[in-house]
């Protein structure tokens, strides 16, 4: 995505760029929090490990929020210039090609983080569906940037997908302060009022 966007100079690749930048780093991190995670209870931790978790996914949407922050000021400094953009039809393809790479990647991933109880798991595939997605809608929009060579189009999709980066990094830092801080989760108590 970094390539595609040095080709074709477009701000909603950057946006793209930088999302699959936080991906890399992110899932750098849960590897060792999922590893960590599973040592067993031991003097210090009465109760585990686990809640590292919680911090894992909390750091992934403060990375997402800042990726978004940077988007923004990357597009605001592209309106000014008024760029032009070269070569977007390699771009659009390549852009679809991690498309399909993020959708089973991410699927797996929420699969798995569900089936193992992995905060730091499911949180890492919710990101990367959210990634696929985004991704769709980009290579939707800059298609249609290419067909009717109107440029600004492009910047407006960067600020759109800043602004839904914005809101997936807060849905996962309040999930992570919620599993914290113990809250309550109504389906957890739901269902064991049903075996009562």
């Amino acid at each position: 995505k970094l390539q595609a966007f040095r080709m074709t100079g477009s701000q909603a690749l950057f946006s793209e760029a930088m999302e699959s930048i936080v991906n890399i780093l992110a899932s750098c991190i849960a590897l060792y929090v999922v590893y960590y995670a599973a040592k067993p209870a031991d003097r210090d931790h009465p109760y585990g490990h686990g809640k590292v978790e919680f911090l894992s996914a909390a750091l992934e949407g403060g990375f997402i929020a800042f990726a978004a922050f940077l988007i923004l000021v990357e597009a605001v400094q592209a309106f000014y210039e008024n760029k032009v953009l070269h070569s977007l039809d390699l771009g659009i393809g390549m852009l679809a090609g991690t498309a399909v790479l993020n959708f089973t990647l991410g699927f797996y991933l929420n699969t798995l983080g569900k089936r193992k109880h992995s905060a730091a798991l499911e949180a890492s595939g919710r990101h990367l569906m959210a990634d696929f997605w985004t991704t769709v809608a980009v290579v939707v929009g800059l298609t249609l940037v290419h067909l009717t060579q109107v440029f600004w189009l492009d910047i407006v999709i960067a600020v759109l997908v800043s602004i839904h980066l914005i809101r997936e990094g807060y849905q996962l830092i309040r999930k992570a302060i919620g599993g914290l801080l113990d809250e309550e989760q109504i389906s957890v108590i739901k269902q064991i009022q049903s075996l009562i």
